[in-house]
């Protein structure tokens, strides 16, 4: 269960917190990647992504510490919505194949 009480400690001159606002529940699929990425990049998050070894989703949020080396990035993602309808027929599809496949009842 999630604890909706927690309160971000104020930064110190040590720490700083890196807080991702989000001002909507996020339905569906989700997925949450950290990543520390080369400081000076321009447009850090699009770098990331190039990069390749991000699955094939859309991303809903973003933060980025510029003030750190290396940057860190934090990115929600969730899957497009062509995805989940290819996944859903998919899903359908295998269910009506196992339905026919079974024996029927005499």
């Amino acid at each position: 269960m999630l604890d909706w009480t927690y309160k971000v400690r104020a930064d110190s001159s040590t720490r700083k917190t890196l807080v991702l606002q989000c001002d909507r529940r996020i339905a569906g699929s989700m997925s949450i990647s950290y990543w520390a990425i080369e400081s000076g990049i321009a447009d850090p998050v699009k770098a990331a992504l190039e990069l390749g070894r991000l699955p094939a989703m859309d991303v809903v949020r973003q933060v980025v510490s510029d003030w750190t080396v290396p940057q860190v990035i934090i990115l929600v993602m969730v899957l497009p919505q062509a995805s989940i309808a290819s996944l859903e027929a998919t899903i359908r599809a295998d269910e009506e194949a196992k339905r026919a496949a079974a024996p029927r009842p005499e």
